[in-house]
């Protein structure tokens, strides 16, 4: 991918050392070739190893580690923002917090909430959990991130406080979770700086504040989703390899064993990252300080610790999914509540069942002829282009930049070595040398720089092949961490400009403002109080039916005083009206306690929908954005309407309006190719 260090794309921080640099600059860089020093092992090889008094004396990496985090009081700001918006920020990224199984680990763990009238989510399994699907998607997720908040909470309300009002379980639906990912996301943190502990260590700072000030770990890794878990495992992988020296090899195997068995339950996709350990494993291969037999000793106890950790999460798929059953005496457990009673009971435990791997089976849905032509034909790579600019915002200019400068160089260097080989005659000229750039420390940063890239490419693809019809924003979330190492002085670093980091920060201000209180931001909101019987109009046993909008994590409505029930009408006029028919043709439907709720930016005609109520102020939706700043301002709200048309009707006038909506699109494409080619007719004549 790349030729050397200092000219490898997306890696400024790699670049030689300008002309007029000073001996203090050389010698800064010197220290940064890989230390090997003796861990706890190399006691029964230190009678062997004839410089490991010298090494001995090398400063802790955990040391330097946590004085990286400690020495900027502006990371702390970024992380005192971090824990802040999970309390002030109401919106949901793109539904992304609610696609996992959340809901119905709410309904089993969590105590007060219902389940009668959460329909559909507690009802239905998301795509992939039900035996239709053949269990090709994993609860262990959403077990991480929700589950084990849940049954926190669970214990604390039921063991400290003697049971919590129903009233709490709303907010504890959704906060809880927010803050156990908040600590996840400092765990993060840490393997960022490790990842630097060998190489470019002087970077680790200007990348950890880079990497807390951008908006998407400023609110996604605190949201109870797959993506922010995804985000650290793939951390805990670069920092596995590079976070530690050579001869040390267990923390190789064990975190990356451990990373890789969670991964691949948060998406099967997840083991092509497996090529990053290879990748380094490669590299080290004659080096010195390496000892064969301690690697293959590491890597016995890997495979181990990969097996642990896969048993485990495979239970807790078995156990969600119904198929493997745990027992106390001869009752089977089927709540956490019952569960907790009879922990302390003394009788006797077991289990029988089958078991279920998620994993296994999603692969075997991949090798399938038809999904694999399906793959291929809607597969878009140009799709990245449209969410890496919304995700990284400036970084994109500067990741545009460094590639076609490491391009540009490589090519170079390669129209070279062409030039070389068709004058092998002639006597080679000696190559510079590069100020302050030893050969092993040249060497050193090109398998490190090269391996983030790969990592960061291949990221890029599995996300476009797993996405191939819609490559989701907030998809790449996982891929930040690599980025942030590939760009590690952009930002903060001792040669950024202010201005860029200004224009950074605004657009960070600007996308946490959209993503963070407008976004959807009504529908929290709007169920919060609906649970607690908040809102006069709605009535009991209402049906709302969510229109251009996420429906929402149905958790939220803890107690469900007035017994309302949530369904989801899509982002089509079609998929809306299909469910007002089902829900009409239901028995004891009653028409006045059938509502939609539609933001206001939403054009709903007057001869088919009535306007009852605002439900929220500040409310924006995604697939129907305001079309200037006026309709911000004016139409950024959640409305309440009451169906008073017939749907068969619209069904049929939404399918014309689509066809003629087509037929325009169509017409004006044309005009658009006729102007074009007018224009570079016209330019031709010019020329000439």
């Amino acid at each position: 991918m790349s030729a050397r260090p200092e000219n490898v794309p997306l890696a400024p921080s790699a670049a030689p050392a300008p002309r007029d640099s000073k001996p203090s600059t050389t010698k800064k860089k010197l220290k940064r070739v890989r230390k090997i020093r003796p861990t706890s092992d190399d006691a029964a090889d230190a009678a062997d190893t004839s410089n490991t008094s010298s090494a001995a004396t090398a400063p802790a990496l955990g040391a330097s580690t946590f004085k990286t985090l400690f020495s900027s009081p502006l990371y702390f700001l970024f992380v005192l923002c971090r824990f802040l918006f999970i309390f002030i920020t109401p919106a949901v990224l793109e539904g992304i917090e609610f696609d996992e199984g959340v809901d119905s680990l709410a309904v089993s763990l969590l105590p007060h909430i219902k389940s009668d009238r959460l329909d559909p989510a507690t009802l239905i399994p998301p795509t992939g959990m039900s035996l239709a699907d053949n269990y090709t998607r994993s609860i262990v997720g959403a077990f991480i991130s929700s589950g084990i908040p849940y049954m926190a909470s669970n214990l604390v309300c039921n063991r400290v406080f003697d049971g919590c009002q129903p009233a709490w379980m709303g907010y504890i639906a959704m906060i809880v979770p927010r803050i156990w990912m908040f600590m996840l996301s400092l765990i993060t943190d840490i393997l960022l700086v490790r990842a630097f502990a060998v190489y470019e260590g002087e970077n680790a700072l200007s990348a950890l504040l880079t990497y807390s000030s951008l908006w998407t770990t400023l609110l996604a890794m605190t949201r109870n989703t797959n993506f922010a878990l995804e985000a650290m495992c793939l951390t805990a992988v670069i920092a596995a390899c590079f976070g530690w020296p050579i001869n040390t090899a267990r923390p190789l195997f064990w975190l990356s064993a451990t990373a890789l068995s969670l991964g691949i339950f948060l998406r099967p996709a997840f083991a092509f990252f497996v090529v990053v350990p290879v990748l380094y494993l490669s590299n080290l291969y004659g080096k010195s300080g390496l000892y064969t037999l301690r690697y293959v000793r590491a890597a016995l106890e890997g495979i181990a610790v990969f097996a642990f950790w896969t048993t485990i999460w495979i239970t807790v798929d078995s156990v969600y999914f119904g198929t493997f059953k745990l027992r106390f005496g001869n009752t089977v457990m089927t709540s956490f509540d019952m569960f907790v009673e009879y922990a302390f009971t003394g009788l006797p435990f077991s289990y029988k069942g089958k078991l279920v791997y998620t994993p296994i089976n999603a692969m075997k849905q991949v090798l399938n002829r038809r999904y694999i032509s399906t793959l291929a034909m809607n597969t878009s790579p140009g799709q990245m282009f449209l969410s890496l600019p919304a995700i990284l915002g400036p970084l994109f200019i500067v990741l545009l930049r460094e590639s076609y400068e490491g391009l540009k160089v490589a090519m170079k260097e390669l129209m070279t070595e062409l030039k070389q080989v068709a004058n092998a005659k002639k006597a080679k000229r000696k190559k510079s040398k590069k100020p302050g750039m030893t050969k092993e420390l040249e060497d050193e940063l090109y398998v490190y720089f090269d391996t983030m890239q790969t990592t960061f490419l291949l990221g890029l693809l599995v996300e476009v092949t797993q996405n191939n019809t819609r490559l989701g924003t907030i998809s790449l979330l996982s891929l930040m961490p690599v980025c942030v190492i590939c760009l590690a002085s952009t930002l903060f670093g001792p040669n950024s400009s202010k201005r860029f980091r200004m224009f950074n920060l605004a657009f960070t201000a600007a996308m946490v403002l959209f993503y963070g209180f407008f976004n959807q931001s009504g529908i929290p909101r709007l169920l919060l109080k609906v649970g607690n019987g908040g809102i006069d109009s709605i009535p009991q046993n209402a049906e709302l039916v969510m229109y251009k909008g996420v429906i929402g994590h149905r958790a939220l409505l803890g107690p469900n005083l007035k017994n309302v029930s949530i369904h989801d009408a899509g982002d089509s006029r079609l998929t809306l009206m299909t469910t007002l028919r089902d829900l009409k043709g239901r028995d004891g439907y009653r028409e006045e306690r059938m509502f939609v709720c539609a933001p206001a930016t939403v054009d709903m005609k007057e001869d088919e929908f009535v306007l009852v109520d605002t439900l929220a102020h500040a409310h924006m939706a995604v697939p129907k954005l305001p079309n200037n700043i006026d309709d911000a301002l004016k139409k950024s709200s959640l409305l309440m309407y009451r169906f008073v048309g017939d749907e068969h009707e619209a069904i049929i006038r939404d399918d014309e309006e689509a066809a003629e909506e087509e037929e325009r699109n169509r017409e004006e494409r044309a005009r658009d190719k006729q102007r074009r080619s007018h224009s570079g007719s016209s330019s031709s004549k010019e020329e000439l």
